[in-house]
Order: C-alpha cells, then structure tokens, then sequence
C-alpha cells in the first residue's frame, strides 16, 4: 500500500468546489399544485367551493323572472283568472330581494317584468278589478278591535292583544310578526324604575343581510299585555327561548305543538287571527282591514299629530323613502279630519258649484232681478249639519257690497244673523216679507241680508 502511494500524482493546488446533495427516491418527487396558467392564490378550495355554493345559489335570469310573472299574471290568483297586481309586485320583489341576499344586487333587471306588471294593472282597471290595500290600524282602531278578542279563552285573548300591540309599536309585517321568538322579547328595568320592553325583529323584506333591528316600546299597556301572554306561556312549560312566540290555540283552548320545523303561527295565520278580530268587534269602522294595516297606523298616527312624512320617516326608520309614508300619512289625516291643511287645498275647497236648491231660493226671491249664476264666495260648516254658504250681490239688489248668508240642510234656506224676514232688512228691495219654502215641501224658511264685514 505504501509502495502504491508514492506513485500516486502529486495534488494539485487548485480550487475544489465541494457539492453537498441528498439522494432521493425519484418515484416521490413532488407533483405540481395547480396546472400551468392558473395562479393558486386565486383558486377556491374544494371546502370553500362547496360551502359558497351552498351559501349563493345560482342567480335567477331574467327570463326566468318575466315567465314567471307571466304565469302569475295569467293563471295566479284565488279564481286561476290572474293574480292581482299587488302580488305581482310582491313576487317579483321576493325574486330581487333573494338575488341580492345571495350577493347579486339589483338582479334579475325588472324592466321586461315592470311592463308585464303595468299591462296587469290597466287590464284590471278596465275590468273593474282594483287593487285593494288595508286601511291603516291606527290606535283609535286598536283599542276598538280590543272588544274582538276570545275573552272567554284567556290564552288566545292575549295572544290577539299581543298580535295588536306588537304590529302596531314595531310595525311589522306578518311574517315578521311569525317570525319572533319568546327571546325577541327582553324586558329591562331603568334606573328611573320605569320598565322598557326591547323587541328583537330578527330580519326583514329590506334587511338584505339580516342585520336585524330592536325596537324600544315603553308603553305600560304592551308591556303588560305581552308580558301577560309570555307568563301564561310559561304556566304551559313553553317558554324556551327557541320557541315560537305566537302560536296556535284551538277553539277549545289547547295550545298546539311546535312541528319539528321550529314554527308557530305562519303569516298567514297571523291575518286570519287579526280578520277575525275584525268580524267580532261590533261596529268597527274598517271591515277591510288586514294585519298589515297595523304595519300603517304608527305613520297614520304622527301625520294626524302634524309629522311631515320627512320626519316620519327618520322618526320611524321602517321605511327607504317617503313612498308609502305618504300613503300612510294621507290615510291619517283624512281621517283625523286634516286633510285640508295649506292654503292650495283651501283654494280648491272654495270651488264649489252652488247646489240646485240654491239657485232656485235665489229664483224664487228675487224673480228676474236676482243673478242667474250665483257667486259664492264663502262656503263652511254652520254646524248641527248645515252649510253656511256667502252669496255675492250686485248693487242693483244691495247698497254697497254684500252678500246674502245662506245656511243650508236639506232643501232648506234661513237666515241665521239678524233672525228677521229679508223683507224687514231695510235693504229697499222689494221682495215678499212672508216666510217662503222652495216647494219640496220642507218646513219654511227665513232668509236675512247682511252686509260684507
């Protein structure tokens, strides 16, 4: 060996580059995460796939929608003769309202389907098939249809009151109203040692991404009323806070079970329980009413107060425009006897076409001398039924400017500010001084002239 070795060459001084490496079995190599041209980054997982197509389904297209709404428009309704218009519009605004909550904002386009809506509503109009809206349920109305509800099963008597009040101070929709459980109600004690009771809607036709919102309602007669019903609830063992707030209650006073879907009352329950308020509660004004007027009668309420629909609108904070606040403030101040507030409904109440019977008084006491077409320029309530009604005069009948005061009921003219026959005036019109009628066989009249103030 050590022969050997001395005969090996001599090393050389030049530079040696050591490689350090690990061998690997090539049957184990690594295979390539995605196919060339596609960036990793960008590619759903396989879980996230699956959980995104369970959470946004496939968007509806628009030919979907306007078929749809076809069919609806041509075979919908309770007679199979086409749905109303109001459906129509409900239908397609599910339709939009689904879209958006599965991330498609303002999809299908409504244009194609709006036309079909429109030609529904000059079809129906033509036939006399007008749509019907609830009037309001205002808080006049709620104490009313208070006298329609089951005294004589305690648990559906304050089942309905609950329906009432809830609708009413948290102006929800009936199927909002079906939608509360026993912990959408929480009742809370301020330090003034007042109680507030907190309703939780849990979400809503406009709550795209269901937020939710709370309502805070200080009324002592709904929080009694709902904590009364919550109380008998809890007499029966049926206050879990997953449970269904309203239920159903036979005619025999039994509550029903909860299926295994988790619901009570449906929508639709909740309107045939309010529409049989409706038909027990003597004397009620509104007959045609639904549950969801109860939805309408806050802004009914604050209009006939003197809220514009502007701030009833922020007030409330249910609605995104003043579209249907106005509609529901209109509501209220007609009836609240408001509706002819501002000066331009006060021009056009003065245009009244005087009344046949007026023109024939006027006929019969002036003969042929008395104006052919009499101006009135005063009209109002007298009172006790009557109009008071200011009839201009041309000088040739009167001294100066005046008028003839009129008050009408029924057929029947008298004078009302000096109490005396026209003829003991002293007008110097010669005109009969014996107390006339008009021949319709009213009682007799007494007319009086009396100057302009």
């Amino acid at each position: 060996m050590d022969a050997d070795a001395d005969n090996l060459p001599a090393l050389t001084e030049a530079t040696v580059e050591v490689v350090v490496g690990e061998l690997v079995d090539d049957s184990q190599m690594p295979v390539q995460f995605a196919p060339d041209g596609v960036d990793p980054n960008e590619t759903l997982t396989e879980d996230a796939a699956d959980d995104l197509a369970s959470a946004r389904p496939a968007r509806t297209s628009e030919a979907n929608m306007v078929s749809y709404i076809s069919h609806l428009r041509r075979r919908g309704g309770r007679d199979g003769m086409g749905a109303p218009v109001s459906s129509l519009r409900l239908a397609m605004a599910a339709i939009r309202d689904a879209n958006a909550r599965a991330g498609y904002e303002n999809w299908p386009p409504k244009k194609a389907t709006a036309e079909l809506i429109r030609k529904q509503a000059a079809e129906h109009a033509r036939a006399r098939r007008t749509p019907k809206s609830s009037p309001p349920v205002d808080a006049a109305r709620i104490a009313h249809l208070q006298q329609g509800t089951t005294a004589d099963i305690p648990l559906a008597r304050w089942r309905d009151l609950t329906i009432l009040h809830l609708g009413y101070l948290t102006r929800a929709r009936r199927s909002e109203q079906a939608a509360y459980r026993i912990d959408s109600v929480v009742f809370e004690r301020l330090d003034d040692g007042t109680e507030q009771m907190v309703v939780g809607k849990r979400t809503s036709k406009s709550d795209h991404w269901s937020t939710g919102r709370e309502y805070i309602v200080r009324d002592p007669v709904a929080i009694s009323v709902v904590r009364t019903y919550i109380s008998l609830l809890a007499e029966l063992g049926q206050t879990e806070p997953q449970l269904p707030l309203l239920r159903g209650i036979t005619r025999w006073g039994r509550l029903m079970p909860v299926p295994a879907s988790g619901t009570g009352m449906t929508g639709h329950a909740v309107n045939r329980a309010f529409k049989r308020m409706v038909t027990r509660t003597p004397g009620f004004d509104a007959k045609n009413a639904t549950s969801h007027g109860l939805r309408a009668g806050v802004p009914a309420d604050l209009a006939a107060q003197g809220y514009s629909a502007a701030e009833i609108l922020v007030i409330t904070d249910d609605w995104k425009s003043t579209t249907m606040v106005e509609k529901y403030a209109k509501a209220g101040l007609r009836r609240a006897g408001k509706d002819n507030l501002g000066r331009a409904q006060q021009a056009l109440d003065a245009l009244v076409v005087p009344s046949p019977v007026l023109v024939e008084a006027l006929r019969r006491l002036f003969g042929g001398a008395g104006p052919a077409v009499p101006v009135l320029q005063r009209q109002a309530d007298a009172g006790h039924g009557a109009v008071e009604q200011c009839v201009e005069l041309p000088d040739s009948l009167f001294r100066g400017h005046g008028c003839l005061r009129l008050d009408q009921k029924g057929s029947s003219y008298w004078g009302t500010s000096s109490g005396l026959p026209l003829g003991m005036v002293g007008t110097g019109v010669g005109v009969p001084k014996a107390p006339w009628t008009t021949g319709t066989g009213e009682p007799p009249a007494v007319m009086s002239m009396i100057p302009e103030p």
